[in-house]
C-alpha cells in the first residue's frame, strides 16, 4: 500500500470542519486502508457515546441518529478500502470514511449541545 497522508498544505481539499475546530485527530489523516479503518473506529465509537448520552437524557436523539448513520457509512466505506484493487480507490474510499468520521464529529457536538442548552 502506499503512505499517502492527507496533508493541509497539498492541493487535496481539506475535510470539511466547522469554523474553529481543527481537523479530525492530527493535520495528517492517512489515505490508506488502515486509515479508513481508523476513521471507521473513530466514527463507532463517536455515535456509541453520543447514543448512550442522547438516550440518557432523553435530547438530541436525531442528532445521535446522525452520527450512527455516519458511523455506518465511514465502517462501510473503510471495508470498501480493505478490498480496493487501485490506490485511488483506496484514497477515495478512506477520504470518505474521514468524512463520515467528521459527520459523527459534528452530530457529537450537536448532542453535546443539546444536553447543555437542556441544563
Amino acid at each position: 500500500m502506499y503512505a499517502t497522508v492527507f496533508s493541509p498544505s497539498s492541493t487535496t481539499p481539506k475535510l470539511p470542519s466547522s469554523p474553529g475546530r481543527p481537523q479530525p485527530s492530527t493535520n495528517f489523516v492517512p489515505l490508506t486502508a488502515a486509515g479508513a479503518e481508523q476513521a471507521a473506529r473513530l466514527a463507532s465509537n463517536i455515535a456509541s457515546v453520543a447514543t448512550q448520552w442522547a438516550t440518557l437524557r432523553c435530547i438530541g436523539l436525531e442528532a445521535a441518529q446522525e452520527a450512527r448513520e455516519a458511523a455506518a457509512r465511514a465502517r462501510l466505506v473503510a471495508d470498501c478500502a480493505a478490498v480496493a484493487s487501485t490506490a485511488d480507490t483506496i484514497r477515495a474510499c478512506a477520504v470518505d470514511a474521514w468524512v463520515a468520521a467528521q459527520r459523527a464529529i459534528d452530530a457529537d457536538h450537536r448532542v453535546t449541545a443539546a444536553i447543555v442548552m437542556a441544563g
